[in-house]
């Protein structure tokens, strides 16, 4: 953007590099006028359960702590769930986050269900 005097007086990202604590040491003074939703909030890593035990996991390979789109991560864990219930014999629970496969308290985000 500085190449091309492309000077906007404000940017607005949604899950981008922007929220990656090395942007603002690498750019400097250039990081001014940036503005990003973080996709997780990792003062939840200590009140989530499902959060405090995946954090080592993730940080192990993202060399930092957990920083993923929360909703994202709860949908994918909700599919993987309802093929596994899919794949059993047995009569299939739900795979509903909140219903009696997902009460709220074992979800990464602060929903009820």
């Amino acid at each position: 953007m500085k190449e091309l005097d492309y000077n906007p007086k404000m940017i607005m990202t949604q899950n981008s590099g922007h929220i990656s604590p090395d942007f603002v040491k690498e750019v400097g003074k250039d990081a001014e006028g940036t503005m990003s939703r973080a996709p997780f909030s990792t003062d939840l890593i200590d009140k989530r359960p499902v959060a405090k035990v995946l954090n080592p996991l993730y940080a192990k390979r993202a060399a930092g702590p957990l920083r993923l789109p929360g909703a994202a991560f709860t949908g994918m864990m909700t599919l993987l769930d309802a093929l596994t219930a899919r794949a059993r014999p047995t009569p299939r629970r739900s795979a509903r986050p909140g219903g009696d496969g997902h009460p709220g308290d074992q979800l990464i985000m602060t929903w009820t269900g």
